[in-house]
């Protein structure tokens, strides 16, 4: 075997790819040999602190203003969300992987600190 990790698999998928090479062994023994090797199912901890926009707050305080300008004139207010858009970068995605130590990913998801964004 080459030295190539297989980091993102599920365990059926390192299964199938040892049967490719000719290797046949169970998900319980490729589970185990894992942990043997200090591998856990782990998800992205954030702990990079990134530096905070010094303008962050003057939206919400937009938004509040125009809000109770609206509700004054009796006039409706909606609340709309948008077509969700990524982040790129390096930011918390839902999920596992096999790893020996959690991912270290930005304790917070501002679009400043992306290096672009994506839509799914």
């Amino acid at each position: 075997m080459t030295t190539r990790k297989w980091l993102n698999c599920r365990l059926q998928d390192l299964q199938d790819k040892l049967a490719a090479l000719g290797h046949q062994v169970s998900l319980p023994v490729i589970s185990r040999l894992l942990k043997l090797r200090n591998y856990r199912l782990r998800v992205n901890r954030k702990a990079v602190e990134g530096k905070a926009h010094p303008e962050r707050n003057r939206q919400f305080e937009y938004i509040r203003a125009e809000r109770a300008w609206h509700e004054k004139a009796a006039q409706p207010c909606l609340s709309i969300d948008t077509k969700k858009k990524e982040l790129v970068g390096n930011f918390k995605n839902a999920g596992q992987i096999w790893c020996q130590q959690a991912l270290q990913v930005n304790s917070h998801d501002f679009p400043q600190d992306a290096q672009g964004r994506a839509v799914p």
